[in-house]
Protein backbone atom coordinates (compact mmCIF):
# COMPACT_ATOMS: atom_id res chain seq x y z
CA UNK A 1 0.00 0.00 0.00
CA UNK A 2 2.99 2.33 0.20
CA UNK A 3 2.70 2.84 -3.56
CA UNK A 4 -0.85 4.13 -3.03
CA UNK A 5 0.41 6.52 -0.37
CA UNK A 6 3.15 7.71 -2.73
CA UNK A 7 0.57 8.22 -5.46
CA UNK A 8 -1.64 10.25 -3.10
CA UNK A 9 1.31 12.41 -2.06
CA UNK A 10 2.31 12.96 -5.68
CA UNK A 11 -1.20 13.89 -6.78
CA UNK A 12 -1.78 16.23 -3.85
CA UNK A 13 1.69 17.78 -4.26
CA UNK A 14 0.83 18.72 -7.82
CA UNK A 15 -2.19 20.73 -6.71
CA UNK A 16 -2.02 24.46 -6.12
CA UNK A 17 -3.69 26.14 -3.18
CA UNK A 18 -4.19 29.84 -2.53
CA UNK A 19 -2.60 31.31 0.57
CA UNK A 20 -2.20 34.78 2.00
CA UNK A 21 1.38 35.69 2.83
CA UNK A 22 1.61 36.81 6.47
CA UNK A 23 5.23 38.04 6.44
CA UNK A 24 7.51 39.27 3.69
CA UNK A 25 9.31 36.41 1.97
CA UNK A 26 12.45 37.49 0.14
CA UNK A 27 13.26 35.94 -3.22
CA UNK A 28 15.62 32.97 -2.93
CA UNK A 29 17.16 30.73 -5.55
CA UNK A 30 17.76 27.03 -4.93
CA UNK A 31 19.19 24.75 -7.62
CA UNK A 32 18.22 27.16 -10.37
CA UNK A 33 14.64 27.57 -9.12
CA UNK A 34 13.45 30.88 -7.75
CA UNK A 35 10.94 31.13 -4.93
CA UNK A 36 9.55 33.98 -2.93
CA UNK A 37 9.61 37.66 -3.51
CA UNK A 38 6.25 37.97 -1.77
CA UNK A 39 5.12 40.80 0.46
CA UNK A 40 2.86 40.44 3.47
CA UNK A 41 -0.75 40.46 2.26
CA UNK A 42 0.01 38.95 -1.17
CA UNK A 43 -2.38 36.27 -2.39
CA UNK A 44 -0.40 33.49 -4.09
CA UNK A 45 -1.07 29.99 -5.35
CA UNK A 46 1.53 27.50 -4.15
CA UNK A 47 1.99 23.73 -4.39
CA UNK A 48 0.41 22.04 -1.36
CA UNK A 49 3.72 20.95 0.28
CA UNK A 50 5.13 24.48 0.05
CA UNK A 51 1.90 26.00 1.38
CA UNK A 52 1.96 23.49 4.24
CA UNK A 53 5.54 24.35 5.17
CA UNK A 54 4.80 28.09 5.16
CA UNK A 55 1.58 27.68 7.16
CA UNK A 56 3.40 25.58 9.78
CA UNK A 57 5.95 28.35 10.22
CA UNK A 58 3.38 31.14 10.28
CA UNK A 59 4.51 32.69 6.98
CA UNK A 60 1.17 32.07 5.25
CA UNK A 61 -2.51 31.37 5.95
CA UNK A 62 -5.29 29.81 3.98
CA UNK A 63 -7.72 32.23 2.39
CA UNK A 64 -11.01 32.62 4.23
CA UNK A 65 -12.83 30.77 1.44
CA UNK A 66 -10.48 27.76 1.69
CA UNK A 67 -10.42 27.59 5.48
CA UNK A 68 -12.23 24.49 6.75
CA UNK A 69 -13.71 24.91 10.21
CA UNK A 70 -14.76 22.32 12.75
CA UNK A 71 -18.36 23.24 11.93
CA UNK A 72 -17.71 22.59 8.22
CA UNK A 73 -16.40 19.10 8.95
CA UNK A 74 -19.20 18.32 11.41
CA UNK A 75 -21.78 19.54 8.88
CA UNK A 76 -20.25 17.37 6.14
CA UNK A 77 -20.26 14.39 8.53
CA UNK A 78 -23.90 15.00 9.46
CA UNK A 79 -24.97 15.28 5.81
CA UNK A 80 -22.93 12.19 4.93
CA UNK A 81 -24.59 10.28 7.77
CA UNK A 82 -28.07 11.29 6.58
CA UNK A 83 -27.50 9.83 3.13
CA UNK A 84 -27.69 6.07 3.62
CA UNK A 85 -25.57 4.81 0.73
CA UNK A 86 -25.04 7.87 -1.48
CA UNK A 87 -21.90 9.96 -1.25
CA UNK A 88 -22.22 13.70 -0.99
CA UNK A 89 -19.94 15.87 -3.11
CA UNK A 90 -16.86 17.24 -1.40
CA UNK A 91 -14.37 19.74 -2.78
CA UNK A 92 -11.49 17.85 -4.46
CA UNK A 93 -9.10 19.39 -1.91
CA UNK A 94 -11.41 19.17 1.13
CA UNK A 95 -9.10 16.88 3.14
CA UNK A 96 -6.03 18.94 2.22
CA UNK A 97 -7.75 22.18 3.21
CA UNK A 98 -8.98 20.63 6.48
CA UNK A 99 -5.47 19.43 7.33
CA UNK A 100 -3.97 22.83 6.52
CA UNK A 101 -6.73 24.53 8.52
CA UNK A 102 -5.86 22.34 11.51
CA UNK A 103 -2.24 23.52 11.23
CA UNK A 104 -3.46 27.11 11.41
CA UNK A 105 -5.83 26.43 14.30
CA UNK A 106 -3.50 25.85 17.22
CA UNK A 107 -3.40 22.83 19.50
CA UNK A 108 -6.92 22.55 20.95
CA UNK A 109 -8.89 23.34 17.81
CA UNK A 110 -6.75 21.18 15.57
CA UNK A 111 -7.31 18.06 17.69
CA UNK A 112 -11.07 18.49 17.51
CA UNK A 113 -10.94 19.23 13.81
CA UNK A 114 -8.82 16.17 13.08
CA UNK A 115 -11.11 13.93 15.19
CA UNK A 116 -14.15 15.18 13.29
CA UNK A 117 -12.29 14.72 10.00
CA UNK A 118 -11.39 11.13 10.97
CA UNK A 119 -15.09 10.44 11.61
CA UNK A 120 -16.05 11.89 8.22
CA UNK A 121 -13.35 9.91 6.40
CA UNK A 122 -14.49 6.69 8.10
CA UNK A 123 -18.11 7.15 7.00
CA UNK A 124 -17.07 7.94 3.43
CA UNK A 125 -14.61 5.05 3.32
CA UNK A 126 -17.34 2.59 4.36
CA UNK A 127 -19.57 3.88 1.56
CA UNK A 128 -16.78 3.73 -1.01
CA UNK A 129 -15.85 0.17 -0.05
CA UNK A 130 -19.50 -0.86 -0.22
CA UNK A 131 -19.87 0.67 -3.69
CA UNK A 132 -16.70 -1.01 -4.97
CA UNK A 133 -17.88 -4.37 -3.68
CA UNK A 134 -20.99 -3.99 -5.87
CA UNK A 135 -19.12 -2.53 -8.84
CA UNK A 136 -15.57 -3.99 -8.82
CA UNK A 137 -14.81 -2.72 -12.34
CA UNK A 138 -15.07 0.89 -11.17
CA UNK A 139 -17.51 3.48 -9.96
CA UNK A 140 -19.71 5.57 -12.27
CA UNK A 141 -18.39 9.00 -13.23
CA UNK A 142 -21.14 10.77 -11.26
CA UNK A 143 -19.81 9.07 -8.11
CA UNK A 144 -16.18 9.78 -8.99
CA UNK A 145 -17.07 13.47 -9.36
CA UNK A 146 -18.10 13.55 -5.69
CA UNK A 147 -14.77 12.24 -4.41
CA UNK A 148 -11.74 14.07 -3.07
CA UNK A 149 -8.39 13.55 -4.80
CA UNK A 150 -7.33 11.05 -2.13
CA UNK A 151 -10.57 9.09 -2.50
CA UNK A 152 -10.28 9.01 -6.31
CA UNK A 153 -6.82 7.46 -6.05
CA UNK A 154 -8.03 4.95 -3.49
CA UNK A 155 -10.92 3.88 -5.74
CA UNK A 156 -8.67 3.50 -8.78
CA UNK A 157 -6.08 1.47 -6.87
CA UNK A 158 -8.66 -0.73 -5.15
CA UNK A 159 -10.37 -1.40 -8.47
CA UNK A 160 -7.04 -2.59 -9.91
CA UNK A 161 -6.84 -5.16 -7.11
CA UNK A 162 -10.49 -6.10 -6.56
CA UNK A 163 -11.62 -6.46 -10.19
CA UNK A 164 -9.15 -9.26 -11.10
CA UNK A 165 -9.69 -10.90 -7.72
CA UNK A 166 -13.47 -10.79 -8.20
CA UNK A 167 -13.19 -12.18 -11.74
CA UNK A 168 -10.90 -14.96 -10.53
CA UNK A 169 -13.23 -15.97 -7.69
CA UNK A 170 -16.40 -15.81 -9.78
CA UNK A 171 -14.85 -17.12 -12.99
CA UNK A 172 -13.00 -19.97 -11.30
CA UNK A 173 -9.61 -18.89 -12.63
CA UNK A 174 -10.45 -18.84 -16.33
Amino acid sequence: MSSVLSLVLTMVSGQGIKVIVNRDLPKIEVNGSTFGGYAAGDLVTLPVPMAEALIKRGYASLTQQDLVTLDDVKRAHWVEGKESSELTKLDKLFYVKARLSALSNGQGGSRELMTALRDLVSVRLRKILSMISVSPTGLPQEVMDKLTIEEEILVKELTKVINPWFSRVIGGGQ
